[in-house]
C-alpha cells in the first residue's frame, strides 16, 4: 500500500512540476509527503497546502488501518512525526479518508497556476 506515498513512475508533465522544485534547490524525493511536510517551500507550490496536507494524512491513516504492520509506512509516519509539527498535529486528529478522485492546484514558476484533476486507478492484479 505504501506505493501511494512513493513515486514509482511519472509522466513527462509530472516531471515538469518536479523539475520546477529542483530548479529552486528543493530536495527531490520519491516520497512526495517528504516534500509536502518537510520542505518549507511546499506551500509555494501548493496554493491549497492546508487541504492537501489534511487529505494526505487522512489517506495515510486509511492505509495504516488497512495494513497496520507495514514497516515502511511506520518508518514514514515516524520520520514525519519527528520532523514536522504540521504532520504531528494532523496525525493526532485521527481523521481517516479514502478518496478516488479530486483536484490539485499547483503554482509553477514558469507556467503559473495549474489545476489538475486526478483519479485513482486500481490494477486488478495489484496486491498493494
Amino acid at each position: 500500500m505504501l506505493i501511494w506515498f512513493e513515486m514509482a513512475a511519472q509522466t513527462p508533465a509530472a516531471s515538469c512540476l518536479r523539475e520546477a522544485r529542483a530548479g529552486r534547490g528543493v530536495s527531490i524525493s520519491r516520497r512526495p509527503t517528504r516534500y509536502l511536510f518537510l520542505d518549507p517551500s511546499a506551500p509555494d507550490l501548493y496554493p491549497d497546502w492546508e487541504r492537501i496536507a489534511n487529505e494526505t494524512v487522512a489517506i495515510m491513516r486509511h492505509t495504516a488501518g488497512a495494513d497496520p504492520r507495514d514497516p515502511r509506512l511506520a518508518e514514514l509516519v515516524g520520520e514525519h512525526s519527528m520532523r514536522s509539527e504540521a504532520f504531528r498535529t494532523r496525525w493526532a486528529s485521527q481523521y481517516v479518508r479514502f478518496h478516488n478522485r479530486g483536484t490539485k492546484r499547483f503554482r509553477h514558476p514558469l507556467a503559473g497556476e495549474l489545476t489538475l484533476n486526478f483519479e485513482r486507478f486500481d490494477l486488478a492484479a495489484d496486491t498493494g
